[in-house]
């Protein structure tokens, strides 16, 4: 069964019939139309003559119904009551002969309308006409469409639901769509295509197994299009001549499609054919498969590896091995070297709508930052599912790999509305690339502008890492704590004329005399130095505080302090005589570019033993130009409010009062700052 699934076979063959008919009768076209125009007035003529004679539905149909209801209120407008009473063999005689001329009129309507030739739908016509109706096109633009949707739709759902599925979907809807056509539109004498008819069911199939993305060009584009086009380009359909569609036809076809895939669904139909499949060729294993299976088994993974990847080089088509190889390339750490096998069966999982499956195929990929040939919008829908997954990472890089497969405006954008409060640099680069399409509408363009535009952050982060280049005064140093090297920027300490410590540099504790214990001031004497070590040991009382870390964001500057959004618990307000030290660094590992980390310390001069409680505000989540009234660039903005920050609570300055001139200390990750700078420790590794 999966040869079926991956061969189109149906979709082509009916796009083959539909294409080979009108070829067929052009060499037979029958007699031309005037024959029949000819007799059906010379029927009308008779009837005008002898309105009492009587028509049966057939004759109303050959007639034009329309006309035959004009006519008859015409004549019982000028009937006075008063005719002369014909004997009853004139009127059988009369009625023989308008018999004649009706049947006259259907043989030539027979032969000059191929649809009719092949296919009468007068309500007499055996069952198996249908079929043959099918593929007799009323204009040969009718007939193109149909071969356009089958190669559209067909294709894709054959794909999924295997060829004998969507054959007994095709030839189902042959009949059920003309019972319906008899049902609704055969009264009014509107032709009816059939192809039409296969057509809108497909549709209808399309549009509900599509729901979620399942394929690349979404059903709701392609059902109003080619109803569209049947409408206004085929039928001819206007204001003032409604009646040229059939509506109802074309809704139940729609319909029937759609209950069919919704059917299909419901009883999980795919899942069972694969299983078939793969229960098929399970009593038929692949020996060499099964030989790496016993290599894997013997803990001899890498031989197995050898073996696999030289029978995908011979049978590269082999779901099984291509399976095989990938598994245990992921299983010895060489997921790219498997890559290009299992493509396949990932384009293949996506198509059948199991994210999951994918998902599996994909992750080992994307976690080596594997370079891979595929859609862009593969790509996106990977990247979604692994961010619903929780693997931010791995989803922003396949985000990335969809820009980069050159995916269109409408990706870009798509990209932009996932990444916009995750991944800054992401949303800008997805947004550049989304303004390059000229069709978008004022409002779209704005937001994207706005999005690509460089957020203040990065400009402060850029001016930071200026700084920090530039600015490195006599006192820097590498400092040794716990056998680690950490570079920091040091500032002389804005100490007493006669200091407690005249000879400590900054290292890891900001010793000024504000908050200098006693017990540290018998231990430095006068004019010692402090060992590192010894500040950690448990003996000197410096054990690492623990540390609770509350992430907000600031919204506004009142008289009493600060009103700040907490994450997961709302809006708070934060006093400034609460804040006892504030701590400003540049933080790495947070972003793509280094953070600036600002932390609020609440209890600063607590006990060892009392966990440091911190509100913790980050550069790349709020804007310092709603904060402060300075002037200038968004690093001397935000120093501003520092220093406003710093008179309003009168609190410490971390690591030193230099970041009240807006220079920050360097940090190599989240961990070592809380090490470093509040020794303190959140218990995050």
């Amino acid at each position: 069964m999966a040869w079926l699934r991956k061969t189109p076979i149906v979709s082509l063959l009916l796009a083959v019939a539909l294409a080979a008919a009108p070829l067929l009768l052009a060499h037979d076209p029958g007699p031309s139309g005037p024959v029949f125009e000819d007799s059906r007035q010379e029927a009308r003529a008779y009837l005008e003559r002898n309105p009492r004679l009587e028509l049966d539905l057939l004759g109303e149909r050959i007639l034009d119904s329309e006309w035959v209801a004009e006519t008859g209120l015409a004549s019982a407008a000028t009937d006075s009551g008063l005719g002369v009473r014909l004997p009853s063999r004139w009127l059988d005689r009369s009625q023989a002969r308008l018999d004649e001329l009706v049947a006259k009129a259907y043989d030539a309507r027979m032969q000059s309308d191929p649809a009719w030739r092949f296919g009468v739908l007068d309500g007499k016509s055996e069952l198996q006409n249908y079929i043959a109706h099918v593929f007799v096109p009323g204009v040969t633009a009718g007939a193109i469409l149909s071969i356009v949707v089958l190669l559209l739709v067909g294709i894709p759902l054959e794909r999924t639901w295997s060829s004998p599925v969507l054959g007994a979907v095709a030839v189902g809807s042959f009949f059920a769509v003309a019972h319906a056509y008899l049902i609704f539109d055969a009264s009014s004498g509107v032709p009816w295509h059939g192809s039409a008819g296969l057509a809108g069911a497909l549709l209808g199939a399309y549009f509900i197994r599509g729901l979620g993305g399942h394929f690349t060009v979404p059903g709701w584009i392609l059902l109003p299009v080619w109803l569209g086009v049947e409408s206004f380009v085929v039928r001819g359909f206007w204001i003032d001549d409604f009646g040229s569609v059939p509506w109802a036809t074309l809704c139940a076809a729609i319909g029937f499609g759609a209950m069919v895939a919704g059917i299909l669904r419901v009883l999980n139909i795919e899942q069972t054919l694969d299983s078939r499949a793969l229960s098929g060729r399970s009593w038929e294993p692949n020996l060499l498969v099964t030989r790496a299976a016993q290599l894997r088994s013997d803990d001899d993974p890498c031989q197995a590896f050898d073996l696999l990847q030289a029978a995908w080089r011979d049978e590269p088509e082999n779901t099984e091995i291509c399976e095989a190889f990938f598994s245990i390339a992921v299983e010895v750490g060489q997921p790219e070297a498997a890559a290009t096998a299992i493509l396949p069966s990932l384009r293949t999982a996506l198509h059948q709508g199991d994210v999951q499956q994918a998902i599996d195929y994909w992750f080992p990929l994307a976690l080596k930052k594997c370079a891979v040939e595929l859609e862009p919008t593969a790509f996106v829908r990977l990247g979604e599912a692994l961010l619903d997954a929780s693997h931010p990472d791995e989803a922003f890089f396949s985000l990335r790999s969809a820009l980069s497969a050159g995916g269109s405006s409408s990706h870009a954008r798509r990209i932009v509305n996932i990444a916009r409060d995750l991944d800054e640099g992401l949303a800008r680069q997805a947004a550049s690339m989304a303004l390059q399409d000229p069709s978008l509408d004022p409002k779209s363009r704005g937001e994207l502008e706005a999005t690509a535009s460089e957020s203040v952050e990065e400009q402060v982060a850029q001016v930071v890492e200026e700084l920090l280049g530039d600015v490195r005064s006599q006192f820097d140093q590498g400092v040794s704590a716990e056998h680690q090297t950490f570079e920091i920027t040091a500032f002389p300490l804005e100490l007493d004329p006669e200091p407690r410590v005249p000879c400590l540099e900054w290292s890891s504790l900001d010793l000024e005399a504000d908050f200098m214990t006693p017990d540290l001031s018998e231990e430095l004497g006068s004019g010692g130095q402090i060992d590192l070590s010894d500040l950690k040991s448990s003996g000197s009382g410096f054990d690492l505080r623990d540390l609770e870390a509350l992430d907000a964001v600031p919204v506004a500057v009142v008289e009493s302090g600060l009103e700040i959004e907490i994450e997961g618990r709302g809006k708070s307000h934060l006093p400034f005589s609460r804040i006892q030290a504030i701590s400003i660094a540049t933080v790495a590992g947070l972003g793509t570019r280094p953070v600036l980390v600002i932390d609020l310390v609440l209890n600063w001069f607590g006990g060892s033993e009392e966990p440091m409680k911190i509100i913790r505000l980050r550069g790349d989540r709020l804007d310092p130009r709603g904060l402060s009234t300075g002037k200038g660039n968004p690093l001397e903005v935000l120093t501003a409010w520092v220093v406003e920050l710093e008179r309003q609570s009168g609190s410490t300055c971390l690591p030193t009062r230099g970041i009240l001139s807006g220079s920050y200390s360097k940090h190599a990750s989240l961990v070592a700052y809380e090490r470093e700078v509040l020794m303190a420790s959140s218990g995050k590794e």
